[in-house]
């Protein structure tokens, strides 16, 4: 069972904040250093997602998107090529998500998915994350980004550095537990400690979890 919820106290509030500002900023030389938003533009409407938006974060990790009018698997390997090219690029991974491989399952969430290792000019490494959707409708990514960077009071917002703080370091994360399981917990559950989110995961396993507002 979790110990007894920890106090966060100012020096570690101040530590979390000022590491989010660094990471925050950082990112977004990383996104200019790469060209993403010229690059990936040829293909369709790009937008930056995730922490990086929300403000959000405790690691280096940048999401970003496509969204693409049916764009062939061509266009979008030329469209990365000079991406994947660039000095930095330590790997590359890719996975082809149409058809029967759509993350959901339904024709709406097909996509081309990659996952890039990045070291930055400041020689720190970084994961971006690209999805090239393949259609071009609207997603609720962008938006829900910007709700949490409006939405989350200042002590819920250092909760939630708190926790992806330590939780970014498990094997777990962020595959079985990511972020949104944070933002959940935080937001609708009162979960104010590592401890307390460690008891709400294990409710919420057991079925026992129930959802309320602050």
């Amino acid at each position: 069972m979790p110990a007894h919820s920890r106090v966060l106290d100012d020096h570690a509030a101040a530590t979390l904040l000022t590491r989010q500002a660094a990471l925050q900023g950082e990112a977004e030389r990383v996104v200019r250093e790469l060209k993403l938003p010229e690059r990936l533009g040829e293909l369709g409407t790009f937008e930056q997602i995730g922490s990086s938006v929300s403000g959000l974060m405790v690691w280096p990790d940048v999401d970003v998107m496509v969204r693409a009018d049916h764009p062939s698997a061509q266009h979008i390997m030329t469209a990365m090529a000079p991406v994947m090219a660039t000095r930095g690029i330590r790997e590359v991974l890719y996975r082809d998500e149409t058809g029967e491989r759509s993350p959901s399952g339904k024709p709406s969430d097909e996509r081309h998915y990659f996952v890039l290792r990045y070291a930055a000019v400041n020689g720190r490494v970084w994961k971006i994350d690209v999805t090239v959707w393949c259609s071009a409708a609207l997603r609720p990514h962008r938006a829900q980004a910007e709700h949490l960077a409006r939405a989350l009071s200042e002590t819920q917002r250092l909760a939630v550095l708190w926790i992806k703080g330590e939780w970014c370091e498990r094997p777990e994360y962020p595959e079985e537990v990511g972020g949104m399981d944070v933002y959940e917990a935080v937001l609708h559950h009162h979960v104010r400690t590592p401890e307390d989110f460690e008891r709400f995961l294990i409710q919420r396993a057991g079925g026992s979890a129930h959802r309320s507002c602050d």
